[in-house]
């Protein structure tokens, strides 16, 4: 996990003093920081010294990656910026898609500085690393603050051009599209965990990102260190954590499941859904809610069949309005489930006790499971039900 952040004085202004920093651990010897001059129109802002963040950060990711000749296999940058992290796992490649045109059919502010950060994703990626974003409150980002600050108390010389020769763009902004979307720290916040490696995972995430697209942030862990930090951010904790395949299950995965466990008895919310109940095998998923959350619920039968909402147990969903009154799916059964955590009940009698759909209070938190591999689009409106969107 590499920690970046710029620090931008007078922004706005043409005697903008800027740098940016990255940090790894206290007297690393790959702590570096950057004096950012003016780059051609463009004086030093807030915004660009977070995007140059983000690109130093990656560009010592590389070199790292070199020296290991391979044995580096993922990176996470770490970040206070929205713009800096939603830049990177969601605006570009939207603007990709309009030929790097905003909401309103302008040319994106700072599109040189996003280019530039894509070229270092790929590179890194082309390298075998899988690259990752982490936003964080400010107060967990203080070291490379302080670094960045640091920088700008020991130049001696002013970053900037003459005024005269400097134009500084106006109007630097979000772009009206993004901005309707949340970008506090406080804004829902979901983690999706993904730790078996099957590649049907990447679709299955890009149809998640477009599910909550407008709605909230969304991140994913492909790996337990990943996981393990997203679910110890105390200061910051998920809203939920998306749990989309059965690569947890295993014994090896201990670690990201004893974090799981405590973020959910502190009050956080995991979902069992996605690819889970297709690779998940029957007697270890008995176990496994058995073991670790005390919950009866057992592997039932495979079928496709119709249930009907049962308000009593929907009541307790953060926000069940969206619930149909019927659903039809297929999925894979829980027995043992109870009434009071049964979110829809049979319409016919063949499989009676059996649910596609739990929701059961473990710890201060909650537990939830979908059957169905979200191939349904009523699995859409019962996933955000959970969700609380």
């Amino acid at each position: 996990m590499i920690a970046v952040d710029g620090a931008c004085r007078n922004n706005g202004r043409p005697d903008a003093t800027a740098a940016c920093a990255v940090f790894f651990t206290s007297n690393s010897i790959y702590n570096e920081t950057h004096i950012l001059a003016a780059n051609g129109p463009y004086a030093p802002t807030s915004q660009r010294t977070e995007l140059m963040g983000g690109i130093k950060g990656l560009e010592a990711a590389k070199r790292l990656a070199t020296t290991l000749d391979g044995e580096l296999k993922q990176v996470v940058i770490k970040a206070d910026s929205a713009y800096l992290i939603r830049g990177a796992t969601e605006w570009i490649a939207k603007w990709e898609a309009r030929e790097w045109k905003n909401a309103k059919g302008g040319p994106v502010v700072n599109q040189d500085l996003f280019r530039q950060l894509e070229v270092r994703i790929v590179e890194l990626e082309s390298m075998g690393v899988l690259v990752q974003f982490f936003q964080v409150p400010r107060t967990q980002n203080r070291q490379a603050d302080a670094a960045a600050n640091e920088a700008l108390d020991a130049a001696e010389e002013p970053t900037h051009a003459a005024a005269s020769a400097v134009e500084v763009p106006q109007g630097e902004k979000i772009e009206e599209e993004e901005r309707e979307q949340t970008t506090d720290a406080e804004a829902p916040f979901f983690v999706v965990i993904s730790l078996a490696g099957d590649p049907r995972f990447d679709h299955y995430y890009r149809y998640l990102a477009a599910m909550f697209y407008g709605r909230a942030r969304i991140v994913r862990a492909n790996d337990p260190s990943a996981a393990c930090a997203y679910l110890a951010a105390a200061a910051a904790p998920p809203t939920a954590v998306l749990v989309t395949d059965a690569g947890i299950t295993e014994t090896h995965e201990g670690s990201v499941l004893d974090r799981l466990k405590e973020y959910v008895s502190n009050g956080g919310t995991a979902v069992f859904c996605g690819l889970f109940s297709i690779y998940v095998q029957p007697d270890r998923l008995s176990a496994f809610f058995r073991t670790h959350f005390g919950l009866p619920w057992a592997s039932g039968d495979h079928a496709r069949a119709t249930f009907r909402l049962n308000v009593d147990a929907a009541a307790a969903l953060p926000s069940p309005t969206s619930l149909p009154y019927e659903y039809d799916v297929e999925a894979l059964l829980l027995t043992g489930v109870g009434r009071r955590a049964a979110l829809f009940l049979p319409k016919g009698g063949q499989y009676w006790m059996q649910t596609a759909a739990a929701w059961a209070r473990v710890g201060r938190g909650w537990v939830g499971y979908l059957g169905d591999d979200g191939s349904e689009d009523t699995t859409d409106d019962v996933l955000l039900s959970m969700c609380g969107l």
